[in-house]
């Protein structure tokens, strides 16, 4: 049976697992950004109270990247922040005794970005970004990250793809291998994929 876990008008959602909690988290932006934790039961859904996704009055971001370290048990998520000269933003989300909580937003890179997207390789214990520069030519860039506590440190900058970019995405087998995929505006729009060999805090394709 379908479950309501908001009645207001929302939009912008973005759904991911914690397999520690065997709980899901889902944003989405309602006014502000909001978030709530999603139980299964059997064929049941139960939801908890909404959590801002971030401190403070601006809430201006479009749908966030998610991904779940299983080495700490966190959410780190990506997003696009309006308020923030459009600037990618991140924070860390934490699931305990069946609610969230963040840490503080921090700066992905400083510049005007869109689409930010996150995955997480757990052989590897890193995350993977990967966003599309606005103020470089909309090229395609990535940045690794290495979680420590509710901040992520973030590695040099390397472009996956030099040419107008759209709607990058990237993915982990969670093995050590990451694929990012792409529409490649230079080349007809055609969609693309290429691999990224991470090592350490930096990423080649």
């Amino acid at each position: 049976t379908a479950a309501v876990f908001q009645s207001s008008s929302i939009d912008r959602l973005q759904l991911g697992f914690d397999n520690n909690s065997n709980k899901f988290l889902i944003s989405y932006q309602r006014n502000f950004p909001q978030s709530k934790v999603i139980t299964v039961s059997n064929t049941s859904i139960s939801s908890t109270g909404e959590v801002q996704l971030k401190a403070g009055t601006d809430g201006n971001i479009r749908k966030p990247g998610m991904a779940f370290s299983t080495s700490a048990n966190k959410f780190v998520l990506v997003y696009r922040d309006i308020d923030q000269a459009s600037h990618a933003q991140y924070v860390v989300g934490t699931i305990a005794n069946g609610a969230v909580s963040y840490g503080t937003e921090g700066d992905l890179n400083n510049v005007s970005s869109l689409s930010p997207r996150i995955a997480y390789d757990a052989t590897l214990n890193k995350f993977l970004a990967v966003y599309v520069d606005s103020d470089d030519s909309t090229k395609g860039k990535a940045r690794v990250g290495t979680l420590s506590g509710t901040a992520v440190s973030w590695g040099s900058i390397a472009i996956f793809n030099s040419a107008a970019t759209l709607l990058p995405d990237v993915i982990s087998d969670g093995n050590g291998n990451f694929i990012v995929s792409f529409c490649d505006d230079g080349n007809s729009d055609r969609m693309t994929f290429v691999p990224a060999v991470v090592s350490d805090t930096s990423v080649s394709f």
